[in-house]
């Protein structure tokens, strides 16, 4: 009988009786967070204390052509920070916006509202790291305490919505039962309402963001809400058996994440329960947790005790992510979002994981099958993308020799990319493409033989999740719609971070 715990309420010692979190308990506090929180008391990992340290990269090719139009790197880089600052944060969770004549601004409640809180959270913690500027950490910390609104918003340890909309802001429409919004019924969030059935996407993206932070921040009243945080999910997904369980018991609608769900690739299942798991380790984990990890889903040790979550046995879960990871499609239908889910996953599980036969088949799977295809008949490789956040981070994981045969035009191309990004983020105006179509993607779109230029394509907050090569169809900008820099701020500030982007450019 495969163990299967439905629950819906998980208070930090599990409801399976796998405990995720030491016992000790100790207040935190964090600006802007009306109720007290019970965290666990911060007990370092003995397999991994401390992150690898950051060696510095080759000099590499900057994109000359364009680095004398427009503004500065650095200088769009300042103007986004402060663009979110003055408007696209001010309920805690990063909004797109639209101004209306007059001046008035309605937030909108995007589906993705989390994640994008996420990577921002991200990226600021990186800006942290490089710069040392407290305001990026105070910026953090807002992420932090809007993050930590939407998993206290649902009334369920552990879970989380999509996103939330509270009193006395103003919201562009109002949020209805038929389309997937619950009013709060937590103690504290009178009057909320919150999108319920939260995607892996977006706990693949939180995970990242809280990853990030949790390596680079050094405000204890911050990073002990995101400890709290991190590990109440932890004892969710391990207590539910690797499921994600909504207000109502039901599991969400992606949130079968053990790696035979089969409604997913199992490889894809398995890197990101392996990393979220790994990044609960260095968030605090007890014992249960590293047993968890460690045997029952890398098969380090003893796993005869491990609970029978997976219909079929395909070996350890790392054994899953090299057989079965599947990113790259044949005749046009690799999913680049699949790309963006698997790097924010297996950049924090790189940067944590400290077992050598762990990490030596992470690096050669980020060599080929994601960096590069394993069959040079699939799809364009991830290299040709000109996607800057996805060239930074194969960068920073990797350190490519300064005369790699692939990687200098790569990271060139992402740092035109960064050049060519406007930074004025308006929902832009955008002309039908007139390029041949060459295949059809997954979308059932035209998709043409080179990358489409950056100028010529639709895009709204995150650039790197869309496919390069699909030909634009006509878009008509919406009036006074102004999209969240999110894109921009986590590829600069991890560019600058592994030392692809200068202060000067």
């Amino acid at each position: 009988m495969r163990n299967r715990f439905l629950a819906v309420t998980i208070v930090l010692i599990g409801c399976s009786g796998r405990s995720v979190t030491p016992e000790v308990s100790v207040q935190a506090d964090l600006p802007g967070v009306d109720l007290p929180l019970e965290v666990a008391a911060f007990e370092p990992e003995t397999r991994n204390p401390e992150p690898e340290t950051v060696v510095p990269v080759h000099p590499w090719p900057t994109c000359l052509e364009y680095s004398d139009k427009g503004l500065s790197l650095a200088e769009k880089a300042v103007f986004l920070d402060d663009l979110v600052v003055a408007q696209h944060l001010p309920d805690g969770l990063l909004r797109t916006i639209t101004v209306e004549d007059g001046g008035a601004v309605k937030l909108h409640s995007l589906p993705s509202t989390g994640l994008w809180t996420a990577i921002y959270l991200a990226s600021q913690a990186l800006r942290y790291a490089v710069t040392g500027d407290e305001e990026a950490q105070v910026n953090a910390g807002k992420a932090v305490e809007g993050l930590h609104h939407l998993t206290a918003v649902t009334g369920s340890s552990g879970l989380y919505g999509r996103a939330y909309q509270r009193p006395d802001f103003d919201y562009a429409w109002e949020p209805t039962p038929a389309a997937m919004w619950r009013e709060s019924e937590a103690p504290g969030y009178e009057g909320w309402w919150w999108n319920y059935t939260v995607s892996k996407d977006t706990m693949d993206g939180i995970m990242f963001g809280y990853a990030v932070a949790l390596e680079h921040l050094d405000d204890e009243a911050i990073l002990s809400v995101i400890r709290a945080d991190v590990l109440a999910f932890a004892d969710h997904l391990v207590s539910n058996d690797l499921q994600i369980i909504d207000w109502d018991g039901k599991v969400t609608e992606h949130g079968r994440m053990f790696y035979s769900a089969m409604d997913d690739f199992p490889g894809f299942n398995a890197v990101l329960v392996s990393s979220w798991l790994r990044t609960a380790l260095y968030a605090g984990g007890g014992e249960d947790l590293q047993h968890f990890y460690w045997d029952c889903l890398m098969r380090k040790g003893d796993y005869s005790d491990c609970p029978e979550i997976d219909i079929v046995d395909m070996g350890s879960y790392m054994d899953a992510v090299e057989k079965f990871l599947s990113l790259y499609m044949y005749d046009c239908k690799t999913n680049y979002d699949h790309f963006d889910m698997v790097l924010h996953a297996v950049y924090p599980w790189m940067r944590l994981e400290t077992d050598s036969d762990l990490k030596k088949r992470l690096h050669k799977l980020l060599e080929v099958g994601i960096w590069r295809p394993p069959d040079a008949d699939m799809d364009p490789p991830l290299y040709e993308s000109t996607h800057s956040l996805y060239i930074f981070m194969y960068g920073g994981l990797s350190s490519p020799p300064v005369d790699d045969p692939i990687f200098p035009d790569a990271v060139n191309e992402g740092v035109c990319t960064m050049y060519r990004l406007p930074h004025d983020r308006s929902d832009p105006e955008v002309a039908a493409g007139d390029q041949e179509g060459v295949c059809i993607n997954r979308l059932g779109r035209p998709n043409a033989a080179e990358i489409i230029p950056v100028e010529e394509r639709y895009y709204d907050n995150y650039l790197w999740r869309l496919d390069p090569y699909e030909i634009p169809e006509a878009h008509t900008a919406a009036p006074g719609m102004v999209h969240s820099p999110d894109d921009y701020l986590l590829a600069y500030w991890l560019g600058r971070y592994h030392g692809f982007i200068t202060p000067e450019m």
